[in-house]
């Protein structure tokens, strides 16, 4: 008699998720996105079908997110339930793992379906004890699961670990600026340009040089700062000598102090990052300036 092998039991569910604008937050967790985990098909029309289907059907996930989480209670106190000292971040990633190290598997239904609104209720990431905290936090999950974040078993290694949209994995991903997408806002600037870094240029993986000039129209730009989502990674006023700009605006007598230089910590930020720019004017108004897309493959460094 040949005895049937016995199906692992199921962890963790998850829910499919969504922004209030209908395109998809969370369809379960990749491991090593970011550089951590990242979610599935983020920013995805609600009612797109996924990779193979897999908005539309029951899949295997390593992780799926706390936001909308359900565990049988016996299984949660097995496993020791969250983990405290990840007080924030990962601590969903991290219990789900150690459900998968005992022999479960956590999967992600799209069929319970729900609206959030991220980060909404605890704020931003946007103080200097909030920043550590979120670095401890990653330190934390990669010395942990660091093999485990470099090879999700639910994901196929010719898969990207840069993009969250399932596309293939190119060689050419690593430290690449991609884009960069400048103000036209005609009614504030009167130009704004980064000369480094170039799209196509390298850049240090751990500490990103930003270059660059503005000039306001109406009112000098007297400080930018920098954001990846809503964490403040740095900020500079704006006390470099622009002898080039002076010569192109001649009648503005505050273009030659348009410039600015700093360098932001990038370290611990996902491995494809939007970093948005927002400009201080001398009369208190916030105006976004630039938006820089950069990619990197970080997966060696884990």
């Amino acid at each position: 008699m040949v005895e049937q092998a016995q199906r692992p039991s199921i962890g963790a569910v998850g829910a499919l998720l969504l922004y209030p604008d209908d395109t998809i937050q969370h369809a379960g967790v990749v491991l090593g996105i970011g550089g951590v985990a990242g979610h599935s098909h983020k920013g995805f029309p609600a009612i797109n079908s996924g990779y193979y289907n897999q908005l539309t059907t029951v899949n295997n996930y390593s992780a799926v997110t706390g936001a909308c989480l359900m565990c049988r209670r016996e299984v949660y106190e097995q496993v020791g339930g969250l983990d405290e000292t990840l007080a924030v971040a990962f601590n969903d990633v991290d219990f789900c793992l150690k459900l998968i190290k005992q022999g479960y598997r956590n999967i992600c239904l799209p069929y319970a379906v729900l609206y959030h609104y991220e980060s909404k209720s605890r704020g931003y990431e946007d103080t200097p004890e909030k920043e550590a905290r979120f670095k401890q936090e990653s330190k934390l999950m990669k010395q942990r699961w660091g093999e485990l974040l470099k090879n999700d078993p639910c994901y196929s290694p010719n898969l990207s670990r840069v993009r969250q949209d399932y596309s293939i994995r190119l060689n050419n991903d690593e430290n690449q600026v991609v884009a960069i997408h400048l103000s036209e806002d005609w009614e504030v600037f009167l130009g704004c340009a980064i000369d480094s870094p170039q799209i196509g240029e390298s850049f240090d993986r751990e500490n990103l040089v930003l270059k660059g000039w503005a000039l306001g129209k109406h009112s000098p730009v007297v400080e930018v700062a920098f954001f990846y989502q809503d964490s403040l990674l740095g900020k500079s006023i704006m006390n470099q000598k622009r002898e080039d700009v002076s010569r192109a605006f001649p009648a503005v007598p505050y273009a030659d102090q348009s410039g600015f230089i700093t360098t932001l910590d990038i370290s611990e930020i996902p491995s494809e990052v939007k970093l948005r720019i927002l400009a201080t004017m001398e009369d208190g108004n916030k105006v976004p300036m630039v938006t820089i897309l950069l990619r990197s493959d970080i997966l060696d460094n884990l």
